[in-house]
């Protein structure tokens, strides 16, 4: 693997190997694709900048899209916007732009991670990664808009390999031609008449030949109107759990995530559940990961359905064989007991029907062999058949 790039005259030549990333980015449905200098993040504070992720970066390849559709703005449940995956999607094109660096050009790549760190930070500003990448400029507000695009979601990866870079845009996104002609009309955009300053709202300026100027924004105002007002809050999700009856399912809304929150235990819920869970499998999959999935799955049809998504030889398939009678003796959390007596309802092997694999790739006896010879199974069969 090649810490960096040499020469010149390899830069040069390295624009083949961009133009190849930036056509695998748009056929999978990125909308934008830019490359930045790594050395161009001055703004950044000292230990979030792409050398700090990765020591000798030379280049940052940005790219936009999986934005949220326009019936998602429109849509009064919040709970589809979980399942769209929307900037997991383009996270996962990254991770996959990543391996084709590694693996054809061998060059380290790192993607920029999505979250934030300890401190509630970045690790490294997708904002500022699109703007020097000319994918975009920021808004009035913050977010970085494209002059065709608009919103979108961002995702980075950081390389040593050294490309072309792109850029930062030469004109701003915002304010749009649309917004000019509002202003002009009205002393107002739609984001200022939405949320005005001057009405305990977060955003003010006047926009002076097509450039926004005496530019206000008040963060903490908006902060609070975010977490006070966005339908998929922690109020309304704290609301909607105390307002449960039933207490099973209250105790699963508290206890699980926002991705599985609305599922319980019947047969409809358990086949949702495995749903999901293949759906996002998958997109890590495309992404050149390999994933494993620990999950109770007890319907074939399911499973079959998460075989179905992805290419033949690309699901293995693992049964832990263990008799009822087995687990009922390794129940550390007492639901078999619960089940038992009747407090847990359509709990597998008590009162809902477990279909064991008839084929499965991997059959492990969990019954007699201990953990370390079990995994030492599954690997060998990985490395037997090239996964590894």
């Amino acid at each position: 693997m090649k810490g960096t790039a040499q020469t010149d005259e390899l830069d040069t030549d390295n624009s083949g190997i961009k133009e190849e990333l930036k056509q695998v980015a748009l056929k999978a449905g990125a909308l934008v694709f830019g490359v930045a200098d790594a050395s161009a993040f001055t703004a950044a504070a000292e230990g979030y900048r792409p050398t700090d992720i990765l020591p000798r970066a030379r280049s940052v390849v940005v790219i936009g899209g999986a934005k949220p559709r326009a019936g998602d703005w429109q849509s009064p449940n919040y709970q589809h916007m979980e399942l769209s995956s929307t900037n997991d999607r383009i996270t996962a094109l990254s991770m996959r732009l990543a391996h084709t660096i590694e693996r054809q050009a061998g060059y380290y790549a790192v993607v920029v991670p999505p979250g934030v760190d300890q401190g509630q930070l970045p690790f490294m500003s997708l904002a500022l990664a699109a703007e020097l990448a000319g994918c975009g400029t920021p808004s009035l507000a913050g977010p970085v808009l494209h002059p065709e695009h608009g919103f979108m979601y961002f995702s980075a990866l950081i390389t040593t390999l050294s490309l072309p870079v792109d850029g930062p845009l030469t004109q701003p996104a915002c304010p749009a031609p649309a917004c000019v002609e509002m202003y002009q009309r009205s002393g107002a955009t739609p984001c200022t008449a939405t949320c005005p300053i001057e009405d305990n709202g977060c955003l003010g300026g006047a926009i002076v030949d097509g450039r926004w100027s005496e530019r206000q924004y008040d963060r903490g105002r908006c902060m609070a109107r975010v977490y006070n007002y966005w339908v998929p809050t922690f109020q309304k999700i704290l609301t909607e759990t105390l307002d449960e009856p039933d207490n099973e399912q209250r105790r699963m809304m508290i206890n699980s995530t926002l991705f599985s929150r609305d599922l319980g235990f019947t047969d409809q819920d358990r086949v949702e559940n495995i749903r999901r869970v293949a759906e996002v499998a998958k997109l890590m999959a495309d992404a050149g990961l390999i994933v494993m999935a620990s999950f109770i799955s007890p319907f074939r049809s399911e499973r079959a359905m998460a075989r179905s998504l992805v290419s033949e030889g690309e699901f293995v398939e693992i049964f832990v064989d263990a008799s009822l009678a087995v687990c009922e003796t390794r129940d550390s959390k007492s639901l078999y007991k619960k089940a038992r007596a009747g407090q847990l309802k359509n709990f597998t092997g008590i009162d809902s029907a477990y279909e064991p694999p008839q084929n499965a790739e991997i059959v492990l006896n969990a019954e007699d062999a201990d953990p370390d010879t079990l995994v030492e199974q599954i690997i060998s069969y990985l490395q037997a058949h090239n996964y590894l």
